[in-house]
This record gives C-alpha cells, structure tokens and sequence, in this order.
C-alpha cells in the first residue's frame, strides 16, 4: 500500500509542473480592453480600444479630439504582444497618422488576478515622415475588459498587408 502511495504522490510531482508549463500564457489577456490613457499636459484622458489575439496581434483604436475640439477621430494602430517570464505584458504597435507621421508605443502592463483590469505605462513617440523621433511622452494606462458585444461593434482583426509581427522586439518603422 506504501509503494502506491508513494507511486502516485511521484506521479503527480511529475505531471503537475507539466500542466503548468503547458499552458498557454496569452490565455488571460486575450480579448478587448477600454483603454483610458493619461497623457501628461493634456487635462483629459484618451480613451482607447484595444483588441488582443492569441497569435499575439493587436489592434488598438484611440479616440483623439480634433485640433479645434469640435469632434473626436479614431486613429487605428497594429502591432504585437507577448507575455514576459515575470507575468508582465509587452504591447508595442503603431500607428499611421493621417499627415503622413507615425505614433509608436511601447508598453508593459500587468493583469489583475481576474484578468479584468490592467494597468501600465507606455512610451509613446511620434516620428516624422523620416522615421526621426519628433516628440516622446511616457503615458500612464488602465483599462476594463469590454464585453463580447463591444468587441462585435468595433470589427475584426484585418491588418495591413506591410504589418509583421515581430514577438519581443519594438515595432519600428
């Protein structure tokens, strides 16, 4: 009785790490987020949409208010994300601007246990139509995870044909 004891407690110490190494870690931060992003100067928050899938793209749609303030625009971004050992998450995409400029970001975020919150900083920086860094501004963001029914309204993943994913490096241009 000892040696099945002992035989199946051994079992167990075997398969237990196992399962868990198994897991896929991008589970939990799959899905939509509402974004509220913290710009320092500006009086107001961004609002944003984020939208995580689990072959690490994204999709991110920031809300930003015309120069007079009479209206809002969305400004579509693509990129990547990946999960580092420490349970942190690495967001970087970009962004086409309409006057032909690129706004780049580069985060990390961490999930709350239940997976509904997040919370991080990112380096945002704008680069001119050379590729030369014209401004950078280091944001705060928090975000809720958006319900089934928001993410259905915003549309599907499409990204442009010239977006590579590259896990673990910044996106660039």
């Amino acid at each position: 009785m000892k040696i099945q004891t002992r035989l199946l407690a051994l079992v167990i110490c075997a398969v237990l790490p196992a399962t868990l190494v198994a897991e896929p870690p991008n589970d939990t931060y799959q899905g939509a987020y509402l974004l509220k992003i913290s710009v320092p100067g500006v009086p107001w928050p961004i609002s944003a949409f984020s939208m995580y899938e689990a072959d690490g793209s994204l999709r991110e749609i920031d809300y930003l208010p015309t120069r007079n303030l009479v209206r809002i625009e969305a400004e579509v971004g693509h990129g990547h994300w990946f999960q580092k050992a420490n349970g942190q998450f690495v967001v970087d995409y970009k962004t086409e601007l309409p006057n032909g400029q690129v706004r780049q970001v580069n985060a990390l975020t961490t999930l709350s246990a239940s997976g509904n919150e997040l919370t991080g900083t990112a380096t945002v920086k704008l680069l001119n139509r050379e590729g030369t860094v014209v401004d950078r501004k280091t944001v705060k963001v928090t975000g809720q995870r958006a319900s089934n029914s928001a993410t259905k309204l915003v549309g599907s993943n499409r990204r442009p044909a010239s977006f590579q994913p590259n896990r673990g490096q910044s996106a660039s241009r």
